[in-house]
C-alpha cells in the first residue's frame, strides 16, 4: 500500500486535480460569499414556498405536484443556479487581468485548467448550499416527499447540471478576447434560462407550444431536467435525463474547445 506522502506527492504532479483542489481550498475560505449565498438561496426557497402555500394545486390535473413538491422544485433549481451562475465572469477577470496569454503557455490547456478550478469551486458551493438549502426545504414541506433513491438521482443530476452551466460559463467568456461580448451573451442566456430553463415553474404547467420549443434548447437540462425528478416516486425516465444532459455537455464542451482554440490563435498573433 502506498503511503500517504507518496500518493499527496503523486496529486501535486497532476495538474488537473490540483486546480480542482485549488478551486475547492478558495472556496472554502470565501466563507463570506458562502455565507451570503446560502443566505439569499434560503430566501428565495423562503418566498416561493410563501407563494406555494397560497396555490390551489389541488386544481391542476398533474397531481405530483403539490406544495411539498414545489418547494423541493424551486430547492433543486436555485440550488443548480447559485453553484455555478456566480462563476460566470471568472474567464472575463483573467482576460482583463491579461493572464490569458501566460496560461495559454502551461502544460496544460487554459480552458482544462480553468474548468477544473471552478469544478471544485463549484463542488463546495453545490455541497454546503445542498446541505442548507435541502435542510430548509424540508422543514418547510414537512418533509422529502421523493424516496431515497430519487434523491441520489437529483444530486447526480444536479451535479451534471453545474458542470453544463460552467462550461457554457466558459465558453460565453472565451469570447472576451475579441472584444466586451461576453456580458451581453450571458445577459441574453440568463434570461433564456429563466423562460425557457423552467426556473421557476415545471415545464408541465407551460403552454404546449413554448414547452416544445424549450425542449429543443439545452437551458431546461440546467435546472428543469434535475428538478423535475422530485415529483417522482422511481427512477422511470432517469437514464434520458441523463442521456440529455450528457449530449448537451458534449456539444458545449466541443464548443469550449474550439473557441479555446481559436482565441489561442488570436492571442499568439495579437496578444491579450
Amino acid at each position: 500500500m502506498e503511503s500517504g506522502d507518496s500518493m499527496a506527492s503523486k496529486i501535486r504532479l497532476s495538474p488537473s486535480l490540483a486546480m480542482f483542489a485549488l478551486g475547492f481550498r478558495v472556496a472554502a475560505r470565501e466563507r463570506v460569499t458562502l455565507a451570503l449565498g446560502l443566505g439569499y438561496y434560503s430566501l428565495f426557497i423562503f418566498l416561493f414556498a410563501a407563494v406555494w402555500r397560497h396555490t390551489p394545486f389541488a386544481t391542476q390535473p398533474d397531481r405530483s405536484i403539490s406544495f411539498a413538491t414545489m418547494v423541493w422544485y424551486i430547492a433543486v433549481t436555485e440550488l443548480v443556479t447559485f453553484s455555478g451562475m456566480q462563476f460566470r465572469e471568472q474567464v472575463r477577470f483573467d482576460i482583463q487581468a491579461q493572464q490569458l496569454s501566460g496560461l495559454m503557455g502551461l502544460p496544460l490547456p487554459y480552458w482544462q485548467l480553468k474548468l477544473m478550478q471552478l469544478l471544485g469551486r463549484g463542488l463546495l458551493n453545490f455541497m454546503i448550499l445542498g446541505l442548507g438549502g435541502f435542510a430548509l426545504a424540508s422543514l418547510i414541506a414537512g418533509g422529502v416527499p421523493f424516496p431515497p433513491a430519487v434523491g441520489a438521482a437529483v444530486l447526480a443530476s444536479g451535479l451534471l447540471a453545474m458542470m453544463l452551466t460552467l462550461t457554457i460559463c466558459l465558453s460565453i467568456g472565451l469570447l472576451d478576447v475579441w472584444g466586451q461580448f461576453a456580458r451581453p451573451v450571458y445577459w441574453i442566456w440568463q434570461k433564456s434560462l429563466f423562460v425557457l430553463g423552467g426556473l421557476m415553474l415545471p415545464l408541465s404547467l407551460y403552454p404546449a407550444a413554448l414547452r416544445e420549443v424549450a425542449l429543443c434548447t439545452p437551458f431546461p437540462a440546467m435546472v428543469a431536467l434535475p428538478a423535475q425528478l422530485v415529483f417522482r416516486q422511481d427512477l422511470d425516465g432517469f437514464g434520458i435525463i441523463v442521456a440529455q444532459q450528457l449530449g448537451w455537455l458534449a456539444l458545449f464542451a466541443a464548443l469550449a474547445l474550439w473557441l479555446h482554440g481559436k482565441a489561442r490563435r488570436h492571442i499568439g498573433a495579437e496578444g491579450d
